[in-house]
């Protein structure tokens, strides 16, 4: 079963939809889809657990932070950096770190959630038939849910 997660509009304001992962994204040879993207746009705003305060908006208490997503994100960069190929060992090591975060911190936080969906892409890249190619989409997946979540306040 794919992560569903609530969508919030560009003000962070929650909307009645729902946005739904698609592990295929990561295994097509063409790239990462226009969809794809706009999924990690939501899923990062998703992860800011963002609340309202007046006119303002700030992460909530439930929020994945930077430092978490960094953390993940630079590991999968130095993978990257070194050549799938050469370090398929060091990206199934990620799967383990993921539940070894999730284990350390409230279980109401959304890294819950950012685990099990790099999971499932994680699995994904692992029964490509390309996973070089499905990889490297991955790695794009993960670049702009970083970027959208820090775009969005991610603290």
């Amino acid at each position: 079963m794919s992560l569903k997660i609530q969508k919030y509009d560009d003000k962070l304001n929650p909307t009645s939809g729902e946005a739904v992962l698609n592990p295929d994204w990561v295994t097509r040879e063409e790239g990462l889809p226009d969809e794809a993207v706009r999924f990690a746009e939501d899923f990062g705003k998703y992860l800011t657990d963002p609340f309202k305060k007046g006119d303002r908006t700030f992460p909530g208490r439930n929020a994945l932070t930077t430092t978490q997503l960094r953390n993940f994100f630079s590991e999968i960069r130095r993978i990257q950096a070194k050549g799938y190929d050469k370090n398929s060992s060091d990206f199934y090591m990620l799967k383990p770190k993921l539940a070894y975060a999730k284990a350390r911190v409230d279980s109401r936080n959304r890294i819950g959630d950012f685990v099990k969906a790099l999971t499932e892409l994680i699995n994904k890249v692992i029964a490509s038939d390309k996973p070089e190619v499905s990889f490297s989409n991955f790695v794009k997946f993960v670049e702009a849910t970083v970027a959208y979540h820090k775009a969005y306040g991610g603290k």
